[in-house]
């Protein structure tokens, strides 16, 4: 569990980066847990994004390096933006970006 993205602050000051290694598949999840004003009086209800790396070059478990920048483009959509750093002189960098934009609403 990484958190991404902190509550409290402005849309526009929100971003944050990471890096990971990726097991398994070539994609990443993401628990988004909204925190709208809608949501506030009710039931907030977390969701499951996953994102596919189409393109990916095809490594063993563990052996790829993601870098996952976070920010938003506006109040109601984040942008999720992961490159391939590869995994050292064993498997280089393709430095391939993945840009999705995630629908928060």
């Amino acid at each position: 569990y990484e958190p991404l993205l902190d509550a409290g602050i402005n849309w526009y000051d929100a971003g944050n980066e990471t890096e990971m290694y990726l097991e398994g598949e070539n994609s990443v999840s993401l628990l988004i847990t909204p925190l709208s004003p809608a949501n506030r009086g009710g039931a907030i209800r977390d969701r499951l994004e996953r994102v596919y790396l189409e393109g990916l070059p095809e490594r063993p478990a563990g052996a790829t390096r993601l870098r996952l920048s976070v920010y938003m483009q506006d109040v109601e959509h984040m942008v999720l933006e992961t490159e391939d750093l590869g995994f050292g002189e064993i498997f280089p960098a393709t430095h391939q970006i993945w840009r999705n934009v995630i629908d928060l609403t």
